[in-house]
């Protein structure tokens, strides 16, 4: 078991959340009667499955176009079953990949801030003592819109045009978003208000129980360190997490058969949901 800790939730903990969610937002997405791209997923799915069994292909090498369209043409006249516990398989990469994200030089206590700028962007952080905490949640921001944007473009072109290449990479930079949004959650990253979970403040990542912390935003405890959070069980932040999560995943897979616009309209509007901030609410409530 790998421990560090500067992992949120703890290094297991992503991929408890991750694999709650994706059963949460699959069970959703079958609901919503989209055949068009529920069919185009099965079919990734049954020739990703070939090509790890090696029924496509041959040793040492992978399978030509024409072995995929012809594999793909015959998987379509075939009746799907247990299509839901399919759709687990394809995405049962995701919880890892949301783990790894974890894995980077700027995770390295005291030295990681020095060797890769801007490292605790992708972990819903300021990266540095003196930056702002708004400069932090713009940035975090930022990286998951640009990333969930490159998710969609990828499995869009994968459900559409069957490109299996083009929807792994869609669903990497997925991954990449999902890590982000949980962290956003974790009470060793931000302080989010009780019951809204409007951002409060956003920590800098290497602080301790000795350090002032963060400037706040509003009332809180003291802050008690990186260390001290990330370690705690919040089941209040955790719920929410699974339903943030759940909700952006569902975003995108329901989109997959509309225009870039669309997709980008609703994700916009789960970041102002779920992305809040104290001073954007001083900031409306300053005549």
């Amino acid at each position: 078991m790998m421990h560090c800790t500067l992992l949120a939730w703890s290094w297991f903990g992503h991929g408890q959340l991750t694999e709650l969610a994706l059963a949460s937002a699959i069970s959703q997405f079958a609901l919503l009667g989209k055949n068009f791209i529920y069919s185009r997923l099965l079919k990734i799915e049954a020739t990703d499955s070939a090509i790890e069994a090696a029924a496509l292909g041959s040793a040492g090498f992978g399978p030509s176009e024409k072995e995929i369209d012809e594999f793909i043409e015959k998987a379509q006249f075939a009746p799907p079953s247990d299509g839901e516990k399919r759709l687990a398989r394809l995405f049962s990469p995701v919880p890892r990949w949301v783990q790894e994200e974890d894995i980077h030089r700027g995770n390295i206590p005291k030295v990681g801030e020095y060797i890769e700028h801007d490292s605790q962007v992708r972990h819903y952080m300021r990266s540095y003592r003196d930056t702002p905490a708004q400069d932090a949640n713009r940035k975090s921001v930022n990286y998951i819109q640009d990333h969930l944007k490159q998710a969609w473009s990828g499995m869009h072109k994968g459900v559409n045009d069957l490109d299996t290449t083009a929807f792994d990479g869609g669903v990497k930079h997925l991954a990449s978003a999902l890590h982000t949004i949980e962290d956003s959650y974790s009470a060793g990253h931000t302080q989010r208000q009780a019951g809204t979970a409007m951002i409060q403040d956003i920590y800098y990542w290497p602080d301790t129980g000795t350090a002032e912390g963060p400037v706040s935003w509003g009332p809180r405890e003291p802050w008690k360190g990186h260390e001290f959070y990330d370690v705690q069980f919040h089941s209040e932040l955790y719920a929410k997490a699974k339903v943030a999560t759940a909700d952006f995943i569902l975003c995108v897979l329901k989109n997959l058969d509309q225009d870039e616009g669309v997709f980008l309209d609703e994700c916009s509007d789960k970041i102002q949901t779920n992305f809040y901030t104290a001073w954007r609410e001083a900031e409306l409530e300053t005549p």
